[in-house]
């Protein structure tokens, strides 16, 4: 036991440093899709799940959970995000006896038709095009001991606009550590690594003329070659308390987390959920990042929870404040089998 979670830390801490290498200059990452957190529970708490990840919105915020799933679950999360975006997530985790769990999921960031602008035709040239983000995952999570788990998960990364795309492909590492005292629990994620992502098309195809000056020189076929550019890549440490029972039918899980991510300063972010009957959920949480072009803040939701038979039902919502841009509402609905 000892030997893994020696492992774990170390291997944790070489991708942290891997991570701090680039962790200079804010926005200069693609594929943003990915920091969209999924989910209305973990994000009526601003984000402070890793550490609490359940339920299939493991997938997205560390693998490792879905090891904790404790029955087969299917989860669709709907956020209506800024300027008429939509971002969907699809997650789906699968119960095995013996070989532990599996997750799968599907990531859409998509937005409505946009017409084509030039300095002749500010106001539009009558064509238009489309933009859009998808991200297609499968997730393997096993607890190694009745303490300790470890999950991995590999995805499949597109982003396109107009007739350009670019693809790549992507791993995300989590742990979680239950200590032992009183549902006290230590998490890791390591979010988005993999190699760079660069977009090509037919757009980028054009034809050049080296010697213009001779005037019968014909223009050969050539192809614009467009920058790489990075993930967005995560990492997440975070340590959460589950109170249980607070009186007769009332329990309190809270949750702290340190965030650091390639393109943006470092965040503290704090989440808590209140459960009153066995049935219904209050959540909030705030990010506490300390940068002048954040606009994010304060975060709340609610939760209900219903039984289908021998089966279970979830619906939950959140919203959270942007300050000056405007507030963002996610609408979640899980059902476990």
């Amino acid at each position: 036991m000892k030997k893994i979670i020696m492992l774990t830390i170390v291997i944790t801490l070489i991708f942290s440093g891997m991570a701090q290498a680039q962790f200079s200059k804010r926005g200069t990452s693609g594929a943003q899709f990915l920091k969209i957190g999924v989910g209305a529970r973990a994000q009526g708490m601003a984000g402070a799940f890793t550490a609490i990840a359940n339920d299939a919105s493991a997938i997205y915020w560390n693998p490792a959970g879905v090891a904790k799933v404790q029955q087969n679950e299917i989860l669709f999360s709907y956020t209506d995000w800024f300027a008429d975006i939509s971002h969907t997530f699809v997650g789906f985790v699968y119960k095995s006896a013996t070989l532990g769990n599996f997750g799968f999921s599907l990531t859409a960031l998509t937005m409505g038709q946009m017409e084509v602008t030039t300095t002749e035709d500010p106001q539009g040239t009558g064509t238009y095009f489309n933009a859009s983000d998808f991200a297609v995952g499968i997730t393997y999570a096993k607890n190694l001991t009745d303490r300790f788990a470890f999950g991995v998960k590999m995805k499949l990364i597109r982003e396109s606009i107009w007739d350009m795309s670019a693809t790549g492909i992507a791993v995300d590492l989590g742990t979680i550590y239950e200590i032992g005292f009183n549902g006290l629990k230590l998490a890791m994620n390591m979010a988005n690594f993999g190699p760079e992502l660069r977009f090509t098309g037919s757009s980028l195809l054009t034809q050049y003329n080296a010697f213009p000056e001779a005037g019968n020189v014909a223009p050969v076929d050539a192809n614009m070659k467009t920058n790489p550019y990075p993930l967005p890549m995560t990492f997440r440490f975070g340590l959460s308390y589950d109170w249980n029972q607070i009186g007769e039918k009332v329990g309190v899980l809270g949750s702290v987390e340190f965030v650091k991510t390639n393109d943006r300063a470092e965040a503290v972010i704090i989440g808590a959920e209140t459960k009153l009957l066995e049935m219904f959920f209050l959540r909030a949480g705030i990010n506490t990042v300390q940068e002048e072009e954040l606009e994010e803040g304060f975060s709340a939701g609610v939760g209900m929870s219903f039984n289908v038979g021998s089966n279970k039902g979830t619906f939950d919502y959140a919203f959270t404040d942007f300050g000056r841009l405007q507030s963002i509402h996610r609408f979640s609905f899980a059902f476990s089998f």
